[in-house]
């Protein structure tokens, strides 16, 4: 006799399985975003916020970042980070939604040196390769994304069937 038994597997998106760009980059925001705790960043002197831990020249990680880089990752402040982490993008990360956030500040120039890419990529949903992304992830010894790595928004779920003898 065969069983077929369905087993329901979230697909884990790829930078909860990375986390590189939060132990490579400096994270650099406008100091008038008061989403971010305040007791997670320092001042820089230009009328900037810093998350801690970024602004270190080797092996910058930041304090929000839990778990291991490449393996499981998660940021602890998610729902409030800053403009800076929101707008970063993975390479080939596909996307229907514009930010909602005005772009009247400037973004930290080390993690968006490719802002009108990532903002083209927002409005038309097609996901490009960020070379930024690339490198943090080369970094820590991973090997870029590639669009296979992700999956359409309606297909995060996805069922599996075992035949089972």
């Amino acid at each position: 006799m065969v069983q077929v038994m369905k087993i329901e597997e979230k697909k884990r998106h790829p930078c909860q399985l990375c986390g590189a760009c939060c132990a490579s980059f400096r994270v650099e925001f406008p100091a008038t975003e008061t989403s971010v705790p305040a007791a997670l960043c320092n001042h820089s002197a230009r009328e900037k916020k810093i998350m801690k831990g970024t602004q270190e020249k080797h092996r910058p990680a930041c304090v929000a970042l839990a778990g291991r880089v490449g393996k499981q990752v998660t940021c602890e402040i998610y729902h409030l980070r800053s403009s800076t982490c929101r707008n970063f993008q993975a390479s080939y990360e596909p996307s229907s939604e514009p930010s909602s956030e005005p772009s009247s500040e400037p973004s930290s120039e080390l993690l968006n040196r490719n802002d009108s890419m990532i903002n083209e990529q927002r409005t038309t949903g097609k996901g490009h390769k960020n070379p930024r992304c690339d490198e943090a992830r080369a970094r820590h010894g991973m090997a870029p994304l590639r669009r296979e790595d992700w999956c359409p928004r309606n297909e995060e779920e996805r069922v599996e069937e075992l035949t089972l003898i």
